[in-house]
């Protein structure tokens, strides 16, 4: 059995996927199982341990791909995703020859959540100028020096909007190692 991942967009969802995969390899629908992955459910620190192996695998593989993501299963492995590749291109993302350990999606989500809020705290630090625009005009400051309030402050957070970035990209190093029983080019 395999399992295989594709992005998935408002025009393409696992049906049209199911029909046109029926199509390049001669195989009924009916023979062809779809689940669609949604990237809108999410998991906090203290449930991701405790939660199955199926919801563990949609929440780390949707929150990576930032993306919600058909997972279309054949019983009979394919000998080759090369025809997946041409055909959906970047749409397709691999697939899942094997079923992963509990303990490596537990890893993985675990990343994945510290990634997500890590991204979450970059948007709570930053201020919302349109907001405080309205509120400075109302202080009796010019524009100009509004406009140097702004500059300050940029010159002032960009350390830590780098700092936040670099451990983002950090996280991110450290899960795509983990992501391993996703293949894509066998």
């Amino acid at each position: 059995m395999v399992k295989m991942l594709f992005l998935t967009s408002g025009q393409r969802h696992s049906k049209t996927l199911v029909e046109a995969l029926s199509v390049m390899f001669m195989r009924q629908e009916s023979t062809i199982e779809s689940k669609q992955l949604s990237f809108y459910n999410g998991l906090d620190q203290e449930t991701i341990p405790a939660s199955s192996v199926d919801r563990l695998l949609e929440y780390s593989l949707c929150k990576i791909y930032n993306s919600n993501i058909a997972m279309i299963r054949f019983e009979k492995p394919l000998k080759s995703d090369k025809p997946l590749i041409e055909h959906f291109s970047r749409d397709y993302i691999g697939s899942m020859l094997s079923k992963p350990k509990k303990a490596e999606l537990v890893e993985i989500a675990l990343l994945v959540s510290q990634r997500e809020h890590r991204a979450h705290l970059n948007n709570w630090l930053e201020p919302k100028w349109s907001l405080l625009n309205e509120g400075l005009s109302r202080t009796g400051l010019e524009a100009s020096e509004i406009d140097q309030l702004k500059k300050i402050f940029d010159t002032n957070y960009s350390p830590v909007r780098d700092w936040i970035s670099d451990r983002e990209k950090e996280l991110a190093s450290r899960i795509q190692p983990l992501v391993q029983f996703v293949i894509r080019g066998y």
